[in-house]
């Protein structure tokens, strides 16, 4: 594990996870505690995990957290404005045929619940979907796999979670599975890269205006890539760590500034 300091511009050692064979999993920050949560142990290949490590920022090795109610990797997972964690879906299974995960599990500090209501029955439930929480503290979940073939879809769905009620915002213009999105300053949501519709590594970037309810093709990527991480540093800007090209992971990081439409080369 490693942390980025925009201010020394240097990337740092974090202590590595308790159980060194986890991949697709989710990590989120809450309050400044790191959260792995669930995935698919490499060794396995494809069974899912229902365990969660936590990194307290006072503390110096991860510990054990409360598990999953359901196995899940690479779910759709974000932080409520209620400062609670949301899974959603993933697959509890990945051969030879993804085992979609249809539920919504909540993480409240202590532990994980179900949510009691299932999604409505045209909300498809799906592996390698993204969540970010938008502007209007609703969840969004973009795009996403229906199979393991990187079948991707363009669809969008949104959850309050203080409600619990489901919409449809407009699907995006392209099918993306197994990118990033986050939630820029000025309350855009972008989307980076993924898979396309023919399993493909992409490089196209959209960005949502809530306000016009429109997704926008912005300036795409300099390389594509799927499988990474997004984060706005207190910049502004936002950095797109890491990934995967066909055939190897990659080490290199994006930069992509928001206000000028612009990425740093």
């Amino acid at each position: 594990m490693e942390c980025f300091a925009p201010e020394s511009n240097r990337w740092l050692l974090l202590p590595s996870l308790l159980d060194p064979s986890r991949t697709w999993f989710t990590a989120v920050n809450v309050r400044g505690a790191l959260l792995a949560i669930g995935g698919e142990a490499w060794s396995i290949e494809g069974p899912a995990l229902d365990t969660v490590e936590i990194l307290e920022p006072s503390a110096g090795t991860w510990s054990p957290s409360a598990k999953l109610e359901t196995k899940r990797a690479r779910a759709a997972v974000a932080v409520g404005a209620d400062e609670r964690i949301y899974a959603f879906w993933g697959y509890s299974k990945g051969n030879p045929a993804p085992a979609v995960v249809p539920t919504v599990e909540v993480f409240d500090g202590d532990r994980w619940t179900t949510e009691p209501a299932a999604p409505p029955t045209h909300v498809q439930p799906r592996w390698g979907a993204v969540a970010v929480r938008g502007a209007d503290a609703r969840i969004y979940l973009l795009g996403g796999c229906n199979n393991l073939e990187f079948d991707a879809v363009s669809t969008v769905n949104a959850y309050d979670p203080e409600t619990k009620a489901w919409s449809d915002p407009p699907d995006m213009n392209h099918p993306h599975c197994g990118g990033a999105a986050v939630l820029a300053s000025d309350g855009r949501i972008f989307y980076f890269g993924g898979t396309d519709v023919s399993g493909m590594e992409s490089a196209v970037v959209e960005a949502y205006d809530s306000k016009q309810k429109l997704w926008k093709d912005v300036a795409v990527m300099p390389e594509p890539r799927r499988d990474f991480a997004a984060a706005v540093a207190p910049d502004g800007r936002i950095h797109l760590v890491g990934g995967y090209v066909f055939p190897f992971a990659v080490d290199s990081t994006l930069v992509y500034d928001p206000a000028t439409d612009r990425w740093a080369l």
